[in-house]
């Protein structure tokens, strides 16, 4: 075999071989849009915070308006992204989104907040689960660095389609 031919095979194993050990994230999983998944993870987290703080409380875990239970994205988007009265007080919105970063995935008429993949952000009230199957408990929703859940919530996206772990909202030094 000609020295030429054994460098493009091994030049073409290289390349190959994290994508049939199923190591290579897709294309879409670039630096800069982590970079601007995380902005979008403290904008909500920032919001969140004002919440807890005009309210007292985090968005529970479950909600159901209009005989429909709401998706963990949906409930965000409703205590965050728009007024709410809470107690007899308005109280919001607490974030502004980019057209991009809401849509109604499921048709009931309530919007889901988007990460930049255009995938519904997760949202999980720690506090509010009483041994519920939960984002920090679920065997198959695995973060790689186990310090980035936080102590109260969880925010954190599946990522671009064929990711093969979930993206979480740093924990906080």
């Amino acid at each position: 075999m000609p020295l030429s031919s054994l460098v493009l095979a091994m030049l073409t194993f290289g390349l190959c071989a994290p994508l049939l050990a199923g190591d290579a994230q897709p294309d879409a999983y670039t630096r800069e849009q982590m970079i601007a998944q995380q902005h979008n993870f403290a904008e909500m987290d920032t919001a969140l915070k004002a919440f807890e703080i005009e309210t007292g409380a985090l968005p529970p875990n479950e909600l159901k308006l209009n005989g429909k239970d709401l998706t963990s994205s949906e409930i965000l988007y409703r205590y965050l992204c728009t007024k709410i009265e809470i107690e007899h007080r308005q109280v919001g919105p607490f974030i502004e989104l980019k057209k991009d970063q809401a849509k109604d995935l499921s048709g009931n008429g309530f919007p889901s907040m988007l990460d930049i993949w255009g995938q519904p952000i997760q949202y999980d009230n720690v506090k509010s689960n009483a041994g519920k199957m939960t984002a920090r408990n679920w065997k198959d929703l695995k973060d790689p660095r186990k310090e980035a859940t936080r102590k109260e919530y969880d925010i954190f996206s599946f990522g671009p389609p064929g990711a093969s772990a979930p993206i979480f909202l740093p924990a906080e030094k």
